[in-house]
């Protein structure tokens, strides 16, 4: 049998807050083994090799915490997908399935999957060569299967149950992102995407924004009717052309002076102060620069 310290480590912390399952013999433990339903003492040699003493033989044998019969084959996607259409509702259906392993098939690029009443989008997983995916008003919460669609340059997240966007920190090649009317109140899985032009989080929990402070390749930034008050982090996003801010908690707009670029900025539905729009209407290139103070 073959085994690492290493297993023998997280063995003790996993079970050290369970006192029922040890017993001690001086000062060393007895760990149960569920598979072989018995009580076992381990003991390290010198050359790494871990051995078990057994409660019920009496006897020293190496010891291995998985034996290679017990390993469990990770199914391919053609298993699942066998197993997926056994019970079709949590992916959109039966159609929609078919719909997913057709742009499997094909290679396709590109799917959109908008209104298909899907809360699971772990067959998804497969599509790697998708740039484009829109699951636009779904009932999705887990992101996951999204980890290694890393050729991805649009994605459509728009009217979901997404609290968390973790899933999405490592897409790097995101160019266009829509997480509006979804849960979402952290964004910091968003500070590495630096490829993004255009980023949509309207309607949503958000107001520290400073995880988009390195974002300085967007020109659309859209983040009406969040919670947030510091536009600090905005400050340096000069490329910006759009910008929607209305429905926030804003007084101070000194942070937007310097977006000279700006074509749109939508600011109503917030606690500006008459000095506070003099000032910026001052600062950005009018009438370049349409400034919405009211709906």
């Amino acid at each position: 049998m073959k085994f690492f310290f290493a297993i023998i480590s997280s063995l003790v912390i996993s079970l050290s807050a369970v006192a029922s399952q040890w017993l001690y013999y001086k000062h060393y433990p007895w760990v149960y083994d569920n598979a072989s339903e018995d009580w076992l003492y381990l003991r390290g040699a010198e050359n790494g090799t871990i051995y078990a003493y057994s409660h019920s033989t009496k006897e020293w044998e190496e010891f291995t915490a998985i034996k290679d019969d017990d390993v469990i084959p990770i199914p391919t996607w053609e298993q699942q997908y066998e197993e997926w259409i056994q019970n079709p509702e949590p992916y959109g259906g039966l159609s929609v399935l078919q719909q997913i392993k057709g742009a499997k098939d094909r290679g396709d690029t590109s799917i959109d999957l908008m209104g298909k009443n899907i809360s699971d989008i772990s067959p998804l997983a497969g599509l790697t060569n998708l740039t484009s995916l829109v699951l636009f008003d779904n009932n999705i919460s887990d992101l996951s299967p999204l980890e290694g669609l890393s050729d991805l340059t649009t994605l459509d997240l728009f009217y979901n149950n997404i609290s968390d966007i973790y899933p999405l920190e490592g897409l790097i090649n995101l160019t266009e992102l829509s997480l509006t009317l979804t849960n979402i109140s952290d964004i910091s899985p968003l500070a590495e995407l630096t490829n993004l032009t255009t980023l949509k989080v309207y309607n949503s929990n958000i107001f520290e924004l400073s995880p988009l402070a390195k974002l300085k390749n967007l020109t659309n930034l859209q983040l009406g009717r969040n919670s947030i008050s510091d536009l600090t982090p905005l400050a340096g996003l000069l490329n910006l052309t759009e910008l929607e801010l209305h429905g926030n908690n804003i007084s101070d707009l000194s942070p937007l002076e310097g977006l000279s670029n700006l074509t749109s900025l939508s600011l109503y539905e917030n606690n500006i102060s008459a000095s506070q729009k003099s000032m910026l209407e001052e600062a950005l290139p009018l009438p370049n620069t349409v400034i919405y103070w009211q709906l």
